[in-house]
């Protein structure tokens, strides 16, 4: 007899993705979940944990300890009209009752002076030594005027990405962004994340940071770039975040760094999402509110 749970939150590009008939490969096994690729590329992520997102379908974490031998590559959920069914573990996980997460609303404006100063307080708390060699920490050093950038692989990639989305120069970003394509390990890596980082920004506050429209334009181009090189969740993650849309936590993280909370309450945020992932987008949105922090202040009277 099959076993019956329910899933209590489904994120609004998941439901897009859950087609009735439709077979789902096991993409990647984690500790916070299994994410699942459907026939048309598509990712849907099975969650253990509370927090919701655009792709997400949370369920019970008591799932886990059942379905923890899955292994990428096996097509084993099914569903029908109101059931993910994993048939060899004869589990069905109920979607219909589930509620559709909806991302907070976006802020109505944002304080510069406050974002700088947060900005700066980032870069000081970047050189702890757990962040020593990330992207967080090389994008800590290109934005900052008294941290020269060394020689080392991070920094070499990042460097140019930053000089290139400081002039707005669409043919180097793009030949930036290229270089920081699957650079790291993991079903995300870490320049995909950064990547995304600048895309989620711009597009989040595109409405209240006007200046943040042009880049719209060019970062389209970045999830194709990221297509060509990358995963198929790190593909689905870029086009989220041109939608605007990011797991709450990360949403959290940027709102709280748009506002110019503490910089410590920006990390909370972030840090919380994945093993650097949430800290690698960070990186991404520092480098291009940075950009709108020096047009400010060259422009302002």
């Amino acid at each position: 007899m099959q076993k019956r749970y329910f899933a209590s939150m489904i994120g609004s590009l998941a439901v897009d993705q859950l087609v009735e008939g439709c077979a789902y490969t096991i993409r990647g096994n984690t500790s916070r979940g299994i994410f699942l690729e459907s026939g048309s590329g598509g990712i849907i992520f099975l969650s253990y944990e509370e927090y919701a997102g655009p792709l997400t379908v949370n369920i019970p974490a008591v799932i886990k300890e059942l379905i923890s031998d899955l292994e990428p590559g096996m097509t084993t959920v099914i569903q029908d009209k109101s059931n993910l069914i994993l048939e060899s573990k004869e589990l069905r996980i109920a979607i219909d009752t589930a509620a559709e997460w909806k991302p907070q609303p976006i802020p109505e404006g944002i304080s510069f002076e406050a974002l700088e100063k947060t900005i700066l307080e980032l870069i000081e708390l970047s050189k702890g030594s757990q962040y020593s060699g990330s992207l967080f920490d090389s994008t800590a050093k290109a934005i900052s005027s008294d941290l020269p950038v060394s020689s080392q692989e991070p920094d070499l990639r990042v460097g140019p990405l930053n000089q290139a989305v400081q002039l707005g120069d669409r043919d180097a970003i793009l030949r930036s962004a290229g270089r920081l394509v699957g650079f790291g390990k993991g079903l995300t890596p870490a320049g995909d994340d950064l990547l995304s980082g600048l895309i989620l920004t711009a597009s989040r506050y595109k409405q209240v940071v006007p200046e943040l429209r042009e880049y719209i334009e060019i970062f389209k181009d970045i999830p194709i770039l990221i297509a060509q090189k990358s995963t198929r969740l790190s593909y689905a993650i870029a086009l989220a975040a041109l939608e605007g849309l990011a797991d709450e936590r990360i949403l959290a993280g940027l709102d709280n760094l748009a506002a110019g909370s503490s910089g410590e309450q920006v990390l909370e945020c972030m840090s919380g999402y994945g093993a650097s992932s949430g800290m690698d987008t960070l990186a991404g949105a520092m480098m291009l509110l940075n950009k709108c922090i020096k047009k400010r202040i060259l422009t302002d009277p």
